[in-house]
């Protein structure tokens, strides 16, 4: 548990990180003082081209860390399945021996006490 709580701690940090960068992207754009029809048009198309870049960029990187946060919880599954596994293998092992061991133990001949010999007064 207190893994996933460092992994989204560490998704935070990263996406918050991409969007520093994103608006650090986002300070290139141009504002539209311009009057002149051809100017203005040239400045919208610039600025949709960054703003556009920067959603695409965000958007990705959010997706590519969603699946590498996925894939990590994935991988810990896996370890801590293998681990139990592995426990479960070695459990299993001492009880067949133990059992192994009583059998054993059972199936010795028992050294039997002589009778005792009532005495009769």
């Amino acid at each position: 548990m207190a893994e996933t709580v460092k992994l989204s701690i560490l998704y935070s940090v990263v996406v918050s990180g991409i969007l520093v960068l994103a608006f650090v992207i986002a300070s290139f754009y141009v504002p539209l003082l311009e009057l002149d029809p051809e100017k203005f048009i040239v400045n919208l198309q610039t600025n949709q081209f960054i703003i556009s870049f920067i959603f695409d960029f965000v958007s990705l990187a959010a997706v590519a860390l969603g699946f590498a946060s996925l894939l990590q919880i994935m991988e810990n599954v896996e370890t801590e399945l293998v681990d139990g596994l592995l426990a479960i293998a070695r459990t299993t092992a001492r009880t067949a021996e133990n059992i192994k061991e009583i059998k054993a133990k059972s199936e010795a001949p028992e050294k039997k006490d002589k009778p005792k010999k009532d005495k009769k007064e």
